[in-house]
């Protein structure tokens, strides 16, 4: 699941910001034009279950 986010956010032209313990990317950024910026989060819930499946979070802000 992370290395899915993490290719599109590359598609999208986001930048890696951050990792999890496990180096995972879970943190992005992008820069636009205007000067703005954006912020786009991603995580599992539960990694600490069992056994998938996991309930994810996908956090944004601009």
């Amino acid at each position: 699941m992370y290395a899915d986010v993490a290719k599109q956010a590359a598609a999208g032209g986001w930048m890696p910001e951050d990792t999890d313990a496990n180096g995972r990317t879970v943190h992005w950024g992008k820069a636009y034009p205007d000067g703005s910026r954006a912020s786009v989060m991603f995580f599992a819930l539960d990694q600490d279950g069992p056994s998938p499946p996991y309930t994810y979070s996908l956090n944004g802000s601009i």
